[in-house]
């Protein structure tokens, strides 16, 4: 059964000594020592939440609510930055990025 989900924003926030990688239309959120960083292990992690509910035979994260109301006012006052295609994303998975922003 194949799936597609509709494109992904990131909002990528400073964390004292890291980076966090904040997906808005999933409350879905990592870290890394960098925004490069934090959007790979963001992208990761997707990557496995959509393996584990295609695994379990249901719709990619039917069960994941948009981040919280503050993410998505912080995404509309941020600066648009470069978006990080990571070499191992799998060919074929169903989500891609439309914006990335980064907060300061």
């Amino acid at each position: 059964m194949a799936y597609t989900i509709e494109p992904i924003n990131i909002l990528l926030l400073p964390e004292s000594k890291a980076w966090v990688a904040q997906c808005l239309e999933f409350n879905v959120a990592a870290r890394g020592e960098s925004p490069e960083d934090a959007q790979d292990s963001l992208f990761q992690v997707l990557i496995a939440q959509i393996s584990l509910d295609l695994f379990r035979r249901r719709r990619p994260f039917q069960e994941n609510r948009p981040a919280p109301e503050w993410y998505q006012q912080a995404f509309k006052s941020a600066a648009h930055y470069p978006m990080f295609i990571p070499a191992r994303l799998p060919e074929g998975f169903p989500f891609r990025v439309s914006e990335v922003r980064i907060h300061h």
